[in-house]
């Protein structure tokens, strides 16, 4: 698979934005970038797009936008039962565990979204 680690990272920047663009971040998608893509190898310690989102929004800044973004990244076919690269790999962490590290109403209302789309 082609890792487009550029790519991933602009989508990250685009999501983490002080204020989050939803067409960049749509167009991004479109172009290729992938929500559970990483964004530099896991051999130097990548991780995938959303990974990095979720600990950007576990700081508490615009909680509602990252709820958004992730139906965003549903409505383009984010489904975390199927990473770019297993969860088995040293670096890789299931972006469900980084949920456990904040029971606030936006991770409910981002997982209620996961659920509601397909996952188990």
């Amino acid at each position: 698979m082609d890792y487009n680690y550029e790519l991933n990272k602009k989508l990250v920047n685009a999501c983490t934005a002080e204020k989050p663009d939803y067409v960049l971040i749509e167009r991004l998608l479109q172009e290729g970038a992938r929500p559970l893509g990483l964004t530099d190898s896991y051999e130097k310690f990548g991780d995938f797009a959303y990974n990095e989102i979720i600990d950007h929004y576990l700081l508490g800044e615009c909680p509602k936008d990252f709820v958004k973004i992730t139906e965003i990244f549903i409505k383009y076919g984010m489904d975390i039962s199927k990473p770019d690269i297993s969860y088995d790999h040293a670096n890789i962490i299931n972006p469900l565990w980084l949920f456990a590290f904040d029971a606030g109403e936006y991770m409910i209302d981002a997982l209620k979204l996961l659920l509601d789309n397909g996952l188990d």
